[in-house]
């Protein structure tokens, strides 16, 4: 599944991670719940949306990580 994360929210934009590279998304575009760290897959008639699964996955997967190094 091709994902866009956000990075961060600057003014009228989305900051993303596309791949290997960073997109400004139009927040007019996107759902108005975003957040920092949400995943975004873009529908067959070109709106996004979050996926709140995969959102909820990268954000274990990074809370097992922190616990990892930081031995808590």
């Amino acid at each position: 599944m091709d994902y866009w994360v956000i990075d961060r929210l600057e003014g009228r934009f989305a900051v993303c991670e596309h791949g290997d590279n960073m997109e400004n998304l139009p927040r007019d575009l996107l759902p108005e719940r975003i957040r920092e760290g949400d995943c975004l897959t873009r529908e067959a008639d070109g709106t996004f949306r979050v996926d709140d699964e995969e959102t909820e996955r990268r954000r274990e997967q990074n809370f097992r990580q922190m616990k990892k190094i930081f031995g808590e």
